[in-house]
C-alpha cells in the first residue's frame, strides 16, 4: 500500500530507492546516468538536480587533468575511504566525534570532507585536531560540483551523512 497515489523522491539519496511503490526520481543527467539502473521513471532536470553552492561552469575541468582520485588526494592504497558530501555548517560537534570514533576503529580508513568554502570551516580544523583525526581527514575545498558528482563514487567507499542534512 502506497502512503500517497503518486510517490516522487527528490534529493537525499542520489540513486534509486529499488521499492515497487515509487513512482518517480527527480534528478539530472549526471547523477542519474543510466535509467535501467532505477526502478523509478526518471524526471531529468535539465541541468542540475540540486542547487550548487558555486555555479556551475561547463569549462572547469573534468577531464583527466581535472580527475579527483586517490592517488591525487593522498590516500594510500588499501585504505577505506569514508565520505561526507555535506555541506561544512551542517558538520557539528557531535558528528566529529562520531566520525572520530569510526575511524579510530578503523585504523588504515580516511575522511574525505568535501568543503564548499574554506572560510568558515576552521572550527572543523579545530575539532578534528583536538579529537586526533586531522591527519585523517582529506579536505577538499572549493570542489567542481560536476567532477563531486562523477568521481566521489570511485573514490569513497561508505558515505557518511549528518543528522543536519538527513
Amino acid at each position: 500500500m502506497k502512503p500517497a497515489p503518486l510517490q516522487i523522491g527528490y534529493l537525499a539519496f542520489p540513486g534509486t530507492s529499488g521499492s515497487s511503490y515509487m513512482d518517480y526520481y527527480i534528478c539530472d543527467p549526471i547523477a542519474c546516468e543510466r535509467d535501467e539502473d532505477f526502478t523509478e521513471l526518471l524526471i531529468n532536470l535539465p541541468h542540475t538536480f540540486i542547487a550548487p553552492i558555486r555555479e556551475i561552469n561547463e569549462a572547469d575541468p573534468v577531464g583527466d587533468e581535472g580527475l579527483l582520485t586517490r592517488e591525487r588526494m593522498k590516500i594510500s592504497t588499501g585504505s577505506f575511504v569514508y565520505c561526507c558530501l555535506s555541506l561544512g555548517s551542517y558538520i557539528d560537534k557531535p558528528t566529529m566525534k562520531l566520525w572520530s570514533s569510526i575511524l579510530k576503529q578503523a585504523p588504515t580508513s580516511v575522511l574525505w570532507v568535501v568543503l564548499f568554502s574554506n572560510a568558515s570551516e576552521t572550527p572543523l580544523f579545530a575539532e578534528a585536531k583536538k579529537l586526533g583525526i586531522k591527519s585523517r581527514i582529506r579536505w577538499t575545498f572549493d570542489v567542481n560540483y560536476l567532477q563531486m558528482k562523477r568521481y566521489a563514487p570511485h573514490i569513497c567507499d561508505l558515505y557518511l551523512d549528518t543528522p543536519l542534512y538527513n
